[in-house]
C-alpha cells in the first residue's frame, strides 16, 4: 500500500476495545487517555518536522486546533510564558483542562483552554502554532488572515499538518474507501453518493466531513503580499521510504498536490 499502510502499527486509541465489565464512559475516557499519550510522544516528532529553532522562552502563545492539550503542554515545557490552547469541540477542552489540573499542575499558571472560534478571538500573541488542523479549516485563507491580526509585529505562525487532500490517503478515511488517491480522481459528488449510500449519512460535500481540499499552491498562495515575510516551507516531512520520491516528483507542477502528503511552515508577520 506504497509504504502509507498500518500494518506494524499499534491500534489507534479510538479502536481500543472495551475491557471486560468497562463502562461505555470509562472506555472513552481510556481512549482520549492513549491519544493524549500518543500526542505526547508525537511532540517530538513534530518539532523536528517543522525544524523549529524559535527560542519560546518568555513568548505568549497560541495553540489552534490544540485538541487534547498535548502540543499546548509542550510548548510551555519549552518556556513559554503563557499557551492558550483554543479548539472548538468542547469535550476535548474539557479533557485538557482537567489534564492540566491533575497530572500538570506546575504549569498550569501558565496554560489555559478554551472552547473558542478563533474568528472572535481578541487576545495578542507571538507565536501562533496549529499542529494536524489547517486540512480541515473551512475558509482557510480567511483563518489566516484573522491568525494575522492577532499576531504581534515579527511574530511568528508555525503549522505542520498532513494528509493533504490530494495526496495517497488524504481523506482521512472519511469517504471509506481504502484505496490510495481513489478520493483525489473522482468526482466529489460521486463520494458523496457512495458515502451517503454506505453509512447512511446526510453529507453534501467535503467540507461536511471536515476536509477542505487544499492544495499546497492554495497554501502558498495566501501568504503572498506584504503581509508575511521570511516564509520556511517543507514538504513531505518523515521517515517514510517513499517521501524521497514524492518530495522529486512533486517538482512537477500538474501533479504537484498528488504527490504532497504534508506541508511544514513557518511564515513571519511583517513588522509594518
Amino acid at each position: 500500500m506504497l509504504g502509507f499502510s498500518k500494518r506494524n502499527k499499534k491500534l489507534p486509541s479510538w479502536e481500543l476495545p472495551a475491557r471486560p465489565g468497562e463502562s461505555a464512559s470509562d472506555l472513552k475516557e481510556r481512549r482520549r487517555q492513549a491519544y493524549f499519550d500518543d500526542q505526547i510522544e508525537n511532540n517530538i516528532e513534530w518539532f523536528k518536522r517543522m525544524d523549529f529553532q524559535i527560542d519560546v522562552s518568555g513568548l505568549d502563545v497560541l495553540d489552534l486546533g490544540c485538541g487534547h492539550g498535548a502540543l499546548s503542554i509542550g510548548f510551555a515545557e519549552r518556556g513559554a510564558q503563557s499557551v492558550l490552547g483554543i479548539d472548538l469541540d468542547d469535550d476535548r477542552i474539557d479533557f485538557a483542562q482537567r489534564t492540566i489540573a491533575h497530572k500538570y499542575p506546575h504549569l498550569s499558571d501558565r496554560v489555559a483552554f478554551r472552547c473558542e472560534d478563533v474568528n472572535t478571538a481578541t487576545d495578542r500573541f507571538d507565536l501562533i502554532v496549529s499542529k494536524d488542523a489547517f486540512e480541515h479549516i473551512d475558509d482557510l485563507p480567511k483563518v489566516i488572515g484573522q491568525l494575522h491580526k492577532l499576531l504581534k509585529p515579527g511574530g511568528h505562525l508555525a503549522a505542520g499538518f498532513s494528509p493533504l487532500y490530494y495526496s495517497p490517503f488524504g481523506d482521512h478515511a472519511r469517504f471509506k474507501l481504502g484505496v490510495p488517491w481513489a478520493h483525489a480522481v473522482l468526482p466529489e459528488a460521486a463520494l458523496v453518493w457512495w458515502l451517503n449510500r454506505r453509512t447512511g449519512s446526510c453529507v453534501s460535500d467535503a467540507m461536511d466531513i471536515g476536509l477542505n481540499r487544499l492544495t499546497p499552491e492554495q497554501f502558498r498562495a495566501i501568504f503572498e503580499g506584504p503581509d508575511w515575510d521570511e516564509m520556511k516551507i517543507s514538504y513531505n516531512r518523515g521517515d517514510n521510504p517513499l517521501f524521497p520520491v514524492f518530495r522529486a516528483v512533486r517538482q512537477l507542477s500538474p501533479i504537484e498536490k498528488f504527490f504532497t502528503t504534508s506541508i511544514y511552515a513557518v511564515a513571519r508577520k511583517s513588522m509594518g
